[in-house]
């Protein structure tokens, strides 16, 4: 959720936005998650050796065209 949210944050300073703060965005974006993707949020995912919390099968996908405009 922390990688997310740091995207957020670089999109709403890129638009001019003000951020929601990190609780409230995490809220509405597990809400926005399993409702409008059908994901569950899990506490059993493996990663680098451990067990982390997120959901299975989700991927932030940049818009490239977008990024390469802004720079």
């Amino acid at each position: 959720m922390v990688d997310l949210y740091e995207k957020y944050q670089g999109w709403c300073k890129k638009h001019q936005l003000l951020p929601f703060s990190s609780k409230e965005f995490g809220q509405v974006a597990k809400t926005a998650i399993e409702t409008g993707l059908g994901l569950r949020y899990r506490h059993d995912l493996v990663a680098g050796g451990g067990v982390m919390r997120g959901w299975k099968n989700l991927a932030l996908i940049v818009d490239v065209v977008d990024e390469n405009a802004s720079s």
